[in-house]
């Protein structure tokens, strides 16, 4: 075929298929400046996929340090629970998986200070988790990365006996998320400006997007993306996101003699982590909804107290057991983000009064695969509602967000882009406005607003 003979569709492995307008990557040009509203792990993994493609990035945070929020934890574990069916969530937090363990090194160096790949030993602590253990050792995906463990073999493993057998994730282990975070906005094209509280964010004529900060500051940037977790819905332009925030809080104890022979993290209906080079285990968590405070209490010191002697009975005990009281521990809670179906938001944001317009009858388009656009807040951006993984599914987020900016092709598939943008949410909302009323005759939709 000559360089400049047509190109069949049918044929072309190049072309690709159909796909909806409401999951389209919005087109734009490169821009040579970008904002990043919060500077969590969402945030700095972002500014990092960013800069390194070159792009100028100024990132705020309304707090005093980066980190402030959940990502502000002594230790976060690098793990968590999958299914042994191919879902979008599992899906995702396997790449995830794969891409934190790829930048963990990259950015944080080798490990043992500020992360380590100790391992991870998920307990089967029911015959409901042993079922879903056996069914998750099985899977192909999960070879050479989880294999199934005796109790006797979790005991060696681990450092301390165990009377549950589990699931061995080798490579598996522990982060310091605000070391992380550091490292990631360490970068020279990334500015940090901190106690910067944003209280409005504004679409300029021109096309720039204006952040207003509550000492009345502005600051103006073709690119914005919003990662403040759960407040990112106080913003009008995001208010129709469903995000929830859910309080937990961590503790940290000081290790004793006996405490340092846990060699790897130990999960089941919570957690518990290798001691720090600083001398502490970090475990918990609490979880703790319709919260509005994050005040560090007793009551969830002595529950996740109460876990740890549940999960690893010789491990408290070597910290005390029954004698460890909460004044001995530190406490430290922060809100995780949600969403309902416990995916997280990420992509381009379009304007939620004109979506119902611009789609009255969404199954009709997707019938007729139309290619109407959506009505994008052009340069609009998020990364929310990462819950407890934020440390597995934010770094590939903010990869996902610097190729969908820099116009890159994506990491993630066609399925896996349109599972966590932001507009499924308001896609479900028009599908229920115009489903047939129960009991209608025939069942079919007309397709008529």
């Amino acid at each position: 075929m000559s360089a400049t003979a047509p190109v069949s569709a049918a044929t072309s492995p190049l072309v690709s298929p159909w796909q909806a307008p409401w999951y389209a990557t919005p087109a734009h040009a490169t821009p040579q400046h970008a904002m990043v509203l919060g500077a969590g792990i969402a945030g700095a993994a972002v500014a990092f996929s960013l800069a390194r493609r070159g792009i100028r990035v100024t990132v705020f945070e309304r707090g005093a340090t980066v980190a402030g929020g959940a990502s502000g934890n002594a230790q976060g574990v690098l793990h968590t629970k999958l299914s042994p069916h191919a879902t979008p969530l599992t899906q995702l937090l396997v790449q995830g998986y794969a891409y934190s363990r790829a930048l963990l090194p990259q950015t944080l160096g080798a490990p043992g200070q500020d992360w380590d790949d100790c391992g991870i030993l998920q307990l089967s602590v029911d015959a409901e988790e042993a079922r879903r253990h056996a069914g998750l050792a099985a899977c192909d995906w999960t070879a050479g990365w989880l294999r199934s463990v005796s109790a006797a073999e979790g005991s060696a493993l681990s450092g301390i006996p165990q009377v549950h057998a589990g699931l061995w994730f080798e490579g598996g282990g522990w982060v310091h998320p605000p070391a992380w975070v550091r490292a990631l906005l360490a970068h020279p094209l990334i500015t940090v400006c901190c106690e910067a509280e944003a209280v409005s964010l504004t679409h300029l004529a021109a096309g720039d997007w204006q952040l207003t900060f509550a000492d009345g500051r502005h600051a103006t940037a073709p690119v914005v993306v919003v990662a403040t977790a759960h407040e990112a819905a106080h913003l009008p332009v995001l208010a129709h996101l469903p995000l929830s925030g859910i309080r937990g809080q961590t503790a940290v104890v000081a290790a004793t003699a006996g405490s340092r022979a846990l060699k790897s993290v130990v999960c089941g209906g919570s957690y518990v982590s290798p001691a720090r080079q600083d001398g502490s285990h970090c475990f918990g968590a609490t979880f703790r909804f319709q919260q509005t405070t994050c005040t560090v209490t007793d009551e969830e010191h002595e529950e996740n107290l109460a876990k740890l002697a549940v999960l690893a009975p010789p491990l408290y005990q070597a910290l005390g057991g029954a004698a460890l009281r909460p004044a001995q521990l530190l406490g430290r809670s922060a809100f995780r983000a949600t969403t309902p179906d416990y995916l997280p938001l990420v992509g381009g944001v379009a304007e939620a009064a004109l979506f119902a317009p611009t789609y009255p009858a969404p199954e009709q388009v997707e019938r007729q695969q139309l290619t109407t656009p959506a009505p994008w807040l052009s340069g609009l951006y998020v990364s929310l509602g990462h819950g407890s993984r934020g440390l597995v599914t934010a770094p590939l987020a903010g990869e996902v967000l610097g190729a969908a900016i820099a116009g890159e092709p994506s990491p993630l598939s066609a399925a896996l882009l349109a599972a966590v943008h932001p507009n499924r949410f308001l896609l479900r909302g028009q599908k229920r406005r115009h489903a047939p009323a129960k009991g209608a005759a025939g069942g079919a939709h007309s397709g008529k607003p």
